[in-house]
């Protein structure tokens, strides 16, 4: 992966504008959270494979965390704390934000066909 800038990945979210996607949508304090500090508490989200068509697709921020949000037809989908991107040799966008000691804090995936589920 290497770091986002908004030139590189803008076009590559317009490229998936009104088709259906497959979206990978992760975030999570992590297990080291609670481990660093007992009394913070663990969160997590975690979808993959849901499929949806977004009419609008931006990146925003001035590094070296960005935002994404995809306009849905009847709401957003919208993933904060993004830092690094590549595209997949099968066409699938991932970008993920990390944290200054390399762990992975949220993961925003899209592509054309299912992510692989083992």
């Amino acid at each position: 992966m290497e770091s986002i800038t908004i030139d590189a990945v803008q076009p590559q979210l317009d490229a998936l504008v009104d088709q259906d996607v497959y979206v990978h949508l992760e975030t999570s304090t992590g297990s080291y959270a609670a481990l660093e500090d007992p009394t913070r508490i663990t969160t997590c989200a975690f979808l993959r494979n849901g499929r949806l068509r977004f009419s609008d697709g931006q990146i925003r921020g001035e590094g070296p965390s960005y935002r994404v949000g995809l306009r849905l037809d009847r709401g957003w989908l919208y993933a904060e704390g993004l830092t690094d991107w590549e595209v997949t040799e099968s066409g699938a966008l991932l970008m993920g934000g990390y944290d200054s000691e390399g762990r992975q804090n949220i993961g925003l995936e899209l592509s054309r066909t299912p992510f692989d589920c083992e």
